[in-house]
């Protein structure tokens, strides 16, 4: 379903009480996110935003790592999410669809809020709207730097970070994760697919009467439409 359409569907399907699942980006405009959130509060229905990488296993297994203080306090997280350019996207650029999956991906890690935040956007290939992305993020403790581009001949999904006691690199295409932090540790993440575990979640939410908080969508919706000055 094209972005441009999420805000009227997802509306709709709010206003007549029905539990919503929603592709990412919430909507391709804050005022449209937020008002998203609103109807599903004032309606008491669960609206999940479709973020799937806090359901892929690989960032499961590093998050895990991160909780046991494995490589200490992280200082920079750095993400790659490359490809090119798929045909079906048509209405919106590569922030949108790509880079917006790690700007959520940093702050749930990082566990906050990016206080400032760096663009750097290019048409390469594309005439219409950017197909290459850089984003800088300060947080009030670390940095996280995420690139995204549609004009890269390989598929790249990488994660690294690094804390003030190691650092870990993880490989989210191959499901690697290795450690390092005074010896070298390697696991491989279960083979389980994201999609049906966020689809479990979003049946769970709606059985156990559990709203997911849909907050984190806008936020990382915020960032990747922010233009730097």
């Amino acid at each position: 379903m094209p972005t441009s359409l999420h805000f009227d569907i997802a509306s709709n399907c709010l206003k007549k009480q029905v539990h919503t699942l929603l592709e990412k980006p919430i909507a391709d405009s804050v005022v449209q996110a937020q008002q998203l959130v609103s109807l599903s509060q004032m309606h008491n229905c669960i609206l999940m935003v479709g973020h799937i990488e806090r359901y892929n296993p690989t960032v499961t297994m590093v998050k895990n790592l991160l909780a046991q203080n494995q490589i200490g306090d992280i200082i920079t997280l750095i993400v790659n999410r490359c490809s090119s350019q798929p045909k079906r996207i048509r209405d919106v650029d590569v922030s949108l669809d790509l880079a917006i999956h790690d700007v959520d991906l940093s702050n749930y890690l990082i566990k906050g809020l990016p206080t400032t935040i760096s663009t750097v956007k290019q048409s390469v290939q594309l005439k219409d709207r950017s197909d290459s992305a850089s984003f800088l993020l300060g947080y009030p403790n670390c940095t996280a730097f995420i690139h995204s581009d549609w004009v890269s001949r390989h598929k790249v999904r990488t994660l690294r970070v690094l804390g003030t006691k190691g650092e870990i690199f993880a490989d989210l295409v191959n499901r690697k994760v290795q450690v390092e932090n005074g010896q070298s540790s390697t696991y491989t993440a279960p083979d389980h697919n994201a999609l049906i575990l966020e689809i479990t979640a979003f049946v769970d939410a709606i059985l156990l009467n559990k709203n997911p908080d849909a907050t984190h969508a806008v936020q990382a919706l915020e960032v990747v439409l922010k233009e730097t000055k």
